[in-house]
């Protein structure tokens, strides 16, 4: 196939994904609300404090805000925000002509730029939802052309859909600017270029200015980038040095500014007071596979067949060093997210806390679609896949669609102080709302 058609379809694929986020109905701001107001603050203002925002009446007591130095601070990392930035500016300019236009056609704009208060209440959560689609949707274009470096067209866009529609990809990523998307972007551009880097090695030095930036976007990044250094140190020793050159400015920028701004190198939100949770850890570890309400097995059973995937490249001796190091962070990332106290999540939809590692166990169905047409019992898996691919799909779908699927978090009581409805199999999260 020509890279022109290479193209074409790379493009399609991430738009259709695109589009069909945006026509989901429901919006999960939650966490991720004042993303968008930090990124308005640094293009206009020119700095990451939201004081413009200090007359808001919700702003002294909403948990995701700190005070600092007599400064209101969103209290999650700014990264994401830096991401945001050319949106913004998009946004402004059109903005800024929509209100020319109709100043000139002597018409009355309802639209106030420089009200903040009126941004906050009215585009946040929509603008959260529309720059959260589309780095969900570059992690699936990411994810398509990883998937043609090993599988035909036909199986290429499956693992795409399954990546899309079948995971938190799309009933968490999607829904709001969460860290989930950009992280996933992020991860799976990584695991691209350390792909291509078996063959040619320059491509390695890219993925250090990624990996630091994943890094300061999602603090449990810590552990794919952790291992990947290593991985690049023992098998790409040559491109080491410049790897770091490129992760260099990242950590030097982010150390300034957290020192000028919290007086510390690295702010609380990074700092290991989250995980306190030995008490629940068992349970926790469990409860990330199999749990009725935050199981990844539970809601994505599609991906019963990465592991079937890791089988056949062991024992067919085809393991990699870069699959085993993506094993090491599979299996690291479970223990972390194991000693959260609040391992579930908080108010969300099924498996958040997986959903950047979600491109990784995508990658590794990859060698069973390359063994599908060898394998045993062929007319019998097919059919499993199936159902299992489109019971993912449907899951899914009730988080992308239906506000009772996240209320469950709330009614019939709060899951934070009820964590043992966690699990309760005879009230499924997904299926609030059908019945």
């Amino acid at each position: 196939m020509t890279l022109g058609r290479e193209l074409k379809i790379s493009i399609a694929v991430a738009l259709t994904v695109y589009i069909i986020y945006l026509l989901c109905p429901f919006f999960d701001s939650g966490d991720s609300d004042w993303y968008w107001p930090t990124a308005i603050s640094l293009v206009r203002e020119g700095n990451f404090d939201i004081d413009e925002f200090s007359d808001h009446e919700l702003l002294d007591h909403d948990y995701r805000i700190q005070k600092v130095n007599g400064h209101y601070y969103m209290q999650y990392p700014i990264s994401l925000s830096l991401l945001l930035v050319p949106f913004v500016i998009i946004h402004d300019g059109i903005l800024l002509s929509g209100h020319q236009a109709m100043q000139l056609l002597g018409i009355g704009s309802s639209v106030e730029i420089t009200s903040y208060m009126d941004l906050i209440v009215k585009y946040s959560y929509r603008m959260g939802v529309i720059l959260g689609s589309f780095f969900t949707a570059m992690a699936a274009l990411i994810i398509f052309r990883i998937a043609r470096k090993y599988l035909n067209m036909r199986y290429s866009l499956l693992l795409t859909g399954a990546f899309a529609f079948a995971t938190s990809a799309w009933s968490v990523a999607s829904r709001a600017m969460w860290q989930h998307g950009p992280s996933m972007f992020l991860l799976s551009l990584a695991l691209l270029f350390l792909i291509r880097a078996q063959k040619d090695e320059r491509w390695v030095k890219y993925t250090g200015f990624i990996l630091a930036y994943a890094y300061f976007i999602r603090p449990t990044n810590v552990i794919p980038a952790m291992f990947f250094t290593l991985y690049i140190l023992l098998y790409h020793r040559r491109r080491f040095l410049v790897y770091g050159m490129m992760a260099l400015p990242v950590f030097l920028f982010f150390f300034y500014y957290n020192f000028i701004t919290y007086g510390a190198v690295f702010p609380k939100y990074f700092t290991p007071h989250l995980f306190d949770g030995t008490q629940r850890f068992t349970q926790a570890l469990i409860g990330h596979v199999i749990s009725p309400a935050r199981g990844l097995l539970v809601f994505s059973p599609i991906f019963l067949f990465s592991l079937a995937g890791i089988y056949l490249k062991i024992s067919r001796r085809q393991l990699l060093p870069l699959d085993f190091f993506l094993l090491a962070i599979m299996g690291s990332h479970w223990l972390l997210i194991s000693y959260f106290p609040h391992w579930w999540g908080g108010h969300s939809y099924g498996p958040r806390l997986w959903a950047d590692m979600v491109p990784f166990f995508c990658y590794f169905l990859i060698p069973f679609f390359n063994a599908f047409g060898n394998l045993p019992f062929k007319r019998v898996v097919l059919p499993v896949f199936a159902v299992l691919l489109g019971l993912s799909i449907f899951i899914h779908s009730r988080g992308a669609f239906m506000t009772e699927a996240v209320k469950w978090n709330q009614v019939p009581a709060n899951v934070d102080k009820h964590p043992e409805r966690l699990w309760d199999w005879s009230d499924l999260q997904f299926l609030r709302g059908l019945f």
